[in-house]
């Protein structure tokens, strides 16, 4: 009901109703009662929510004009791998990594888990 109330307000003051919506979680996190209801909502919204979401942003998805930021996104994607690879095997190096070549190997690993934007 909070979050129904929420989302009606930021309607009437011309927001748009997931602004609500984030003050009504963004108020309810700072009570007690934020496990009890991040658990109820929490399978509801990967179940219902989480998946309509994501086709409503697919469906918006253009692919037109791609082909001319190739080379942006091939040298982007390059300079990437390589930051996180260089910067991974660095810090396995200062944390005590006795060989260039397993530093690598924690830099490698470091990459497939990188988070894109």
């Amino acid at each position: 009901m909070i979050c129904f109330a929420f989302v009606y307000f930021a309607d009437i003051l011309g927001m748009a109703g997931i602004i609500g919506a984030f003050a009504a979680g963004l108020a309810i996190s700072q009570t007690d009662f934020k496990h009890p209801v991040e658990s109820k909502v929490e399978s509801i919204a990967y179940a219902l929510f989480v998946p309509v979401f994501f086709v409503s942003i697919g469906l918006n998805v253009s692919f037109d004009g791609i082909g001319n930021q190739i080379d942006f996104m091939v040298a982007l994607s390059i300079i990437a791998v390589l930051t996180t690879l260089l910067g991974g095997a660095l810090e396995a190096k200062l944390a005590g990594f006795g060989t260039h070549y397993s530093s690598f190997i924690i830099g490698a690993g470091m990459v497939s888990g990188e988070k894109w934007p």
